[in-house]
């Protein structure tokens, strides 16, 4: 944590910084003062504690990463498109206005990214991701950080039915909430986007961002994690792949000093190469869920145990591992996601014949078409994982090629997606 920046304190701050809380709780009509007070996910104490800073200037000359200046060194094993750097970060930089224009809105007492269900105006993945987004942009946005606060906001006035330290999963467009139940995703990122903002803009603003990521992952080990060493909730014996997020548990180990999320790194390579092997051996795919993962033996899941008849095939929450395993490699160098990842990608090259517009939207474990289009969230996390190894060089190239010269807006989840792979491969990303 950077605590070298100096803090201003009184009353003025204090009056900012409740200002900034105070918004969404009075917007929810029908609740009393004394009901929306005891509900407040910032306790009285915090709010004081808070209120001696006061809100942080938009200085882009303030933060460790500025956008573009390739300060995280990644893992020299991996490799980017051969393409020029100044050129690819401007694709991005391009792409990221273009998301913002078309996600990010100023509403219900803080900002929200748009999308993810009709019924609601935003989700807890959404939120997660644009904590991530954020940081990385710090530099070439001079409202980032303004944006991230608000973002974080967002989530903490709609706390979950399990934790005040998670967010419900949907939020509707009246600001209620719809459905109080915690999503892991969405946790997990926002909890990972707070320690990127840490060490961006260190914790010493109305934001203790710190702090606030280690309750949420203490939330997350206590309420989201089987005790198998997966991250699941309900069912109990279910778990979604796309939730092993190894990048992100090595920044909570080291947040935390708990080993708990060094298990899960073992357990979640050790869940990929079992179903690798016994489930998909010509392929390498991996389903949406597995099942039974209280047996020892788990196994894709048979449909309609959470979400859909497709839980267990390579469809739309499984699009995102190649993506998730590229962002682990290229920060720690673990072989396990080079290995697991790899058998993934030389199957869509494969597939494709190496064009990115033929790879498909939904695919059985055995490498069978189910979604015969193209939608380019499955091509852009394959993006990512093309930097797992040289061999990918060509396929690298040509997706990188695709993405920087995709932009059609109404996509909310395929878009987000594809600015965060984008990040990736260029080498903007960073590791808190």
């Amino acid at each position: 944590m950077n605590r070298s920046r100096a803090s201003k304190t009184g009353l003025a701050a204090g009056l900012a910084l409740l200002a900034w809380l105070i918004p969404a709780h009075a917007a929810q009509a029908g609740e009393s003062a004394d009901s929306r007070a005891s509900q407040a996910p910032f306790p009285l104490e915090r709010i004081v504690a808070m209120a001696q800073h006061a809100p942080p200037a938009a200085d882009p000359a303030a933060v460790a990463y500025p956008f573009g200046a390739h300060r995280w060194a990644y893992n020299p094993a991996a490799i980017l498109p051969n393409r020029d750097r100044a050129k690819m970060d401007k694709a991005v930089l391009a792409f990221y206005r273009h998301w913002k224009s078309q996600y990010l809105a100023r509403t219900c007492g803080g900002w929200v990214v748009k999308g993810g269900q009709e019924r609601g105006i935003g989700v807890s993945e959404g939120q997660g991701y644009g904590m991530m987004i954020l940081p990385v942009m710090a530099g070439a946005d001079p409202q980032a950080r303004e944006i991230f606060d608000g973002i974080f906001r967002f989530t903490r006035m709609h706390p979950s039915k399990n934790s005040p330290h998670l967010m419900s999963w949907i939020v509707g467009h009246d600001c209620q909430t719809l459905d109080p139940y915690p999503a892991a995703d969405g946790d997990l990122d926002i909890a990972f986007g707070l320690l990127m903002a840490d060490r961006q803009w260190g914790s010493d603003g109305p934001i203790d961002y710190r702090a606030e990521a280690v309750r949420i992952i203490d939330a997350i080990r206590d309420g989201l994690t089987l005790k198998e060493g997966y991250i699941g909730n309900h069912p109990p014996d279910l778990t979604r792949t796309s939730d092993f997020m190894p990048g992100h548990f090595r920044a909570f180990l080291k947040a935390t000093g708990d080993r708990h999320w060094e298990r899960l790194i073992d357990r979640g390579y050790e869940l990929m190469d079992y179903l690798q092997a016994r489930h998909a051996p010509r392929t390498g795919l991996i389903p949406d869920f597995a099942v039974a993962v209280d047996t020892g033996q788990p196994v894709p899941s048979p449909g309609g145990r959470l979400e859909s008849m497709t839980e267990g095939f390579y469809a739309w929450n499984a699009g995102r591992n190649p993506w998730r395993l590229a962002s682990d490699y290229i920060v720690s160098g673990d072989p396990r996601a080079r290995i697991v990842g790899q058998k993934m990608i030389d199957f869509f090259k494969s597939a494709s014949g190496g064009n990115p517009r033929k790879i498909r939207a939904t695919y059985r474990l055995d490498g069978t078409v189910d979604g015969n289009y193209e939608h380019v969230f499955f091509q852009a996390p394959i993006g990512a994982g093309a930097m797992l190894d040289p061999s990918n060089q060509k396929f690298l190239d040509a997706l990188w090629d695709h993405l920087a010269n995709r932009r059609k807006g109404g996509d909310y989840y395929g878009e987000t997606v594809q600015l965060l792979s984008m990040i990736v491969m260029s080498g903007n990303w960073f590791q808190p």
